[in-house]
């Protein structure tokens, strides 16, 4: 798809403002001459003084009119500020969250799952479903792009290039990602590309709160540096933003059992079937390969297409991004402490464990 976007400054993650020309032209009419009464004046000067008045007159009136007609061409734009947040409650939410299962079922398949409530243990393993709601959380941005109904791309955060330029956005407060003037239409879907989800929860300890990132994007190619990140790659951040290490399968996930370079971990998503790059521990093959991720042997970045249903008039408009992120990390709790410690007991080591990446809702006001 060719990109085009309309003629504006290109948007930031720091909030600015567009101007719009709305009625702002200044009059441009002709000033008149002053004239003085003079007994000698003839009237042949007077008939000229008043023809000069009369076009100066319709001067005016030629002004006034192109500037009602500039005002009009220059009022073609749309106000729209586009924002994004996460929701730790879920207290500002329009949608309703599909239930939960209350109760095993009956009868098929007992396997344990981000589909059932808390507490229960319906594989009868010793582990029962539970759920941690993290304090922070972050999102990093290649691009998001609204798409016109006529295939023109507008741009809400460029594109990056490169994944390791991404813009990070953290959505622990609500972040204004920018601030734009569009041409009035149907803007029916958006795209973002997303390098990875961060998020901070506590590990062993309930005072002890550690920053887990998830790789959705493969930066392991020369075009992106070779920075040794695969698809589903679990690192641990410190307090200062350093990446720690890679998390191996079956260790502890401290600094100490972490691993400096990805090598051959490999989880339950096994290989990427183009690039041959192995694949980490979050993840399964179905969800990797979808469709849309199928990019070739030397790209792999994670994109979303869904639909943003915009119908942008003249009225100035807000459009929210907001994430779901109660109960993002599910784990089976193998010592009923509702604390997630992986390889500490089965808990991330035999028993289930994901992060849950609900898509945003997208809320237009």
């Amino acid at each position: 798809m060719i990109r085009t976007t309309l003629a504006q400054p290109r948007p930031t993650l720091v909030a600015f403002a567009i101007a719009l020309l709305t009625g702002a032209g200044i009059m441009a009419g002709c000033p008149t001459e002053s004239t003085q009464t003079d007994d000698n004046q003839n009237s042949g000067q007077s008939t000229s003084n008043a023809n000069d008045n009369g076009q100066d007159d319709a001067q005016n009136d030629n002004d006034a009119a192109q500037n009602d007609t500039d005002d009009a061409q220059d009022d073609t734009s749309s106000a729209l500020t586009v924002r994004m947040r996460a929701e730790f409650d879920g207290s500002s939410l329009t949608g309703k969250r599909e239930p939960r299962q209350d109760a095993c079922p009956q009868s098929g398949e007992q396997q344990d799952g981000p589909h059932l409530a808390a507490g229960l243990d319906c594989d009868g393993n010793g582990g029962a479903v539970q759920y941690i709601t993290p304090s922070t959380f972050k999102v990093a941005l290649k691009r998001l792009t609204f798409i016109a109904a006529d295939n023109t791309a507008i741009d809400v955060v460029p594109d990056t290039g490169l994944l390791a330029n991404a813009q990070v956005v953290d959505l622990t407060g609500e972040v204004t990602l920018a601030e734009l003037g569009l041409a009035p239409g149907s803007y029916p879907t958006y795209e973002a590309e997303i390098y990875y989800f961060e998020l901070t929860m506590p590990l062993y300890d309930a005072n002890t709160d550690v920053t887990i990132r998830v790789y959705m994007s493969d930066d392991d190619f020369a075009s992106e540096g070779n920075l040794g990140h695969h698809q589903g790659d679990i690192t641990i951040v410190g307090s200062n933003g350093t990446e720690l290490g890679f998390v191996v399968d079956g260790q502890r996930w401290e600094e100490a059992a972490l691993q400096a370079t990805r090598g051959t971990i490999n989880g339950a998503a096994g290989s990427d079937t183009e690039s041959g790059h192995l694949r980490g521990l979050f993840g399964d093959a179905a969800f990797w390969n979808q469709s849309e991720l199928a990019q070739g042997a030397t790209r792999d970045v994670f994109i979303w297409q869904r639909p943003l249903e915009l119908e942008l008039a003249a009225d100035a408009l807000n459009v929210t991004f907001s994430f779901d992120v109660r109960d993002t990390w599910f784990f089976e709790d193998f010592d009923s402490n509702q604390l997630f410690n992986p390889c500490d007991d089965l808990d991330g080591c035999g028993g289930a464990w994901a992060p849950l990446f609900a898509e945003p809702e997208v809320v237009i006001q």
